[in-house]
């Protein structure tokens, strides 16, 4: 699968459409749209002028997959619904107030539109196919290295002349 880098990574530019859940037959109101996952270190603040509202954004090391029409994107920064969000903003400062600003939060969330009589006919639902939690950003590095030196053996001793 290729996957294409973007400056920021949003619902909107991973090309969903949650209102596509509101031509479903009958009888079938939710519509899978899409994975989002990675590891932020931080969160960041932008304003929307226009509504006069500030929204949080990530940085660290995303992907997102549109699982209508399989498109794959990468990037630093994300922005993701307001509940999510919400979510991923309180675990990355728990982990700052904790560790002095080191370290980052691993997540994964599957996105599906679910058919409302909202006015715009639908709503997200997250399933959190990996909880908002701290890593050790080296820890699956650092068990690798770990691994191929024991399977290697002993480093061998240099003789001095």
């Amino acid at each position: 699968m290729e996957v294409d880098s973007i400056g920021k990574l949003t619902i909107r530019n991973l090309k969903c459409n949650p209102a596509k859940v509101k031509d479903l037959p009958e009888g079938e109101n939710k519509l899978p749209m899409a994975v989002l996952f990675g590891k932020a270190n931080d969160v960041k603040y932008s304003e929307d002028r226009d509504m006069g509202v500030m929204h949080a954004y990530f940085t660290g090391t995303f992907e997102g997959l549109n699982l209508v029409d399989k498109t794959a994107l990468r990037s630093n920064k994300l922005t993701l619904p307001k509940a999510l969000s919400d979510a991923v903003e309180k675990a990355i400062k728990d982990l700052q107030a904790k560790d002095d600003g080191k370290g980052s939060i691993a997540f994964a969330f599957e996105l599906i539109a679910v058919k409302a009589t909202n006015q715009v006919g639908y709503v997200y639902e997250a399933l959190a196919l990996r909880k908002p939690e701290a890593t050790d950003e080296l820890g699956e590095l650092r068990a690798f290295v770990a691994s191929t030196r024991k399977a290697r053996g002993p480093e061998p001793v240099k003789k001095s002349a």
